[in-house]
């Protein structure tokens, strides 16, 4: 399995002497809007039939053990197995499987728009009657079985050649990609790519204003 890691990083403060951008990015394309480009990327690997795409998986972690800090152990450890188990389409337990349900197909509960959080990969096809770029799609209409874990694992495996995760730096372990490296060496049954974005934090100020 090829496995792709989209990493970016999280910029946490704003400085005050920098221009700020209007409604539209200055910084880029301003097509765009007020999507930032780590936003544009992941929607290009989102809508390619061949991947597999999760939108920020470590957040399964922080909801399921209690959104415990980048640098306790416990969450070290969980991540560990967790995102190794993602590389590999073997999903952990049910209760896994149902967060990627909840999250990133139904997408309940968060900030986000479905057009930034669903996996399309979730959304189609045997998960789903129709393809989202069917007319005939809507959640409720298309996708009224849920999946379960064994389910997810065997169409992860045979469907798609390429995994792809979207992952911040903020929500690593330590704030570091040393884990995500190690559980790359952990296993040869996949192959790990990184593409790292550095984000300038100007063009995304519209995004937390």
């Amino acid at each position: 399995m090829a496995v792709m890691l989209y990493l970016a990083t999280s910029p946490k403060t704003y400085n005050a002497n920098v221009e700020q951008p209007g409604p539209f990015s200055q910084v880029g394309d301003k097509r765009i809007g007020k999507r930032s480009w780590q936003s544009f990327t992941g929607d290009i690997f989102n809508h390619h039939p061949s991947v597999f795409y999760l939108f920020e998986p470590y957040q399964t972690v922080e909801r399921l053990h209690g959104s415990v800090a980048p640098f306790n152990r416990d969450y070290q450890d969980k991540s560990f197995q967790w995102m190794q188990g993602v590389f590999q389409c073997k999903f952990v337990s049910p209760k896994h499987a149902n967060d990627l349900q909840h999250y990133y197909r139904k997408v309940q509960g968060m900030r986000r728009s479905r057009e930034t959080q669903a996996s399309v990969a979730l959304s189609s096809p045997p998960f789903c009657h129709f393809n989202t770029s069917d007319p005939r799609w809507n959640l409720k209409d298309a996708c009224p079985e849920p999946f379960d874990q064994k389910m997810l694992e065997k169409v992860c495996e045979k469907k798609y050649n390429m995994t792809v995760v979207k992952a911040l730096m903020g929500r690593m372990p330590n704030n570091s990609i040393e884990q995500l490296i190690n559980v790359c060496d952990s296993s040869k049954e996949f192959d790990c790519k990184l593409l790292f974005l550095v984000r300038d934090p100007r063009g995304i100020f519209v995004i937390f204003a």
